[in-house]
């Protein structure tokens, strides 16, 4: 980031890092507590009723999700609505609308975010994100954004990302918003999730719902970028003629290579 932002960072987000013969001033905070299996937990335990938990899942799914130690229980709550709409003479595209236009588990995704926390900045001088973090300067929404892991391989998984070797893969919020709606609205039950997404993991199709819900909650509300916005997911990363997988450790790996 630049050196006159940086400088008026709140203590604890910049860090120097020299890589590749050059210094750079580094934004650095961990979201600890919202990657994806994490996100899970906090969804499920969010202090609201069984119902909006619910509408995460397809009908007569139960179970209990275990993180870090604790146990939370789910149940899908889809069915009569489902069954009333599907008996109208309504075209599918207005079903579809409706359901999506229905609070349930996109509202879980953002009360999970905690947005009403402060970062302790004036916000006309710098931006906040979520759960109480400074992302940077107030116009950091317009920078270049990539989008890598959880965000990859879910796109792929709900036909976002249609060619399954790409390395890179340019979305918008949106993208993962409208895969939502239709994920949870077609998870009536199971077998029509497992039917409409046959090569996600069986372990992971009850919460695809969710895990969806979640990734468009975080770039929509959690980030405020808007929903046209172009967003990279990253895969892979070309380094010095070699494809890397994009990972946490990547920028360690990049300053010990710059140092050799």
């Amino acid at each position: 980031m630049p050196k006159e932002v940086a400088d008026k960072a709140p203590k604890g987000y910049v860090k120097t890092l020299s890589a590749l013969g050059q210094t750079f001033q580094v934004y650095v905070h961990s979201y600890l507590g919202y990657g994806l299996m994490a996100a899970r937990a906090q969804m499920l335990g969010e202090a609201l009723p069984a119902a909006l938990r619910g509408s995460c899942f397809a009908t007569g799914v139960k179970g209990t999700y275990s993180y870090a130690g604790k146990s939370y229980e789910y149940a899908g709550v889809h069915g009569a609505a489902e069954a009333e709409d599907k008996s109208d003479a309504k075209s599918e595209e207005g079903r579809e609308k409706e359901k999506s236009d229905k609070p349930g588990c996109s509202e879980l995704g953002v009360k999970a975010l905690k947005k009403e926390q402060d970062c302790g900045v004036k916000r006309e001088l710098a931006a906040c994100s979520f759960a109480g973090a400074w992302r940077g300067h107030a116009k950091i929404v317009e920078e270049e954004y990539y989008v890598s892991s959880y965000f990859f391989d879910r796109a792929v998984d709900a036909g976002i990302i249609t060619d399954k070797n790409a390395a890179q893969w340019i979305v918008t919020p949106k993208a993962f918003q409208d895969a939502a709606a239709v994920t949870c609205a077609a998870g009536s039950t199971l077998t029509d999730l497992t039917k409409k997404y046959p090569n996600v993991a069986t372990e992971q199709l009850p919460f695809f719902c969710m895990d969806l819900s979640y990734c468009a909650a975080l770039l929509l509300e959690g980030f405020a970028l808007p929903a046209d916005r172009n967003v990279t997911l990253v895969k892979q990363v070309s380094y010095h003629g070699k494809m890397i997988e994009a990972a946490w450790p990547l920028g360690a790996a990049l300053n010990e290579l710059g140092g050799m």
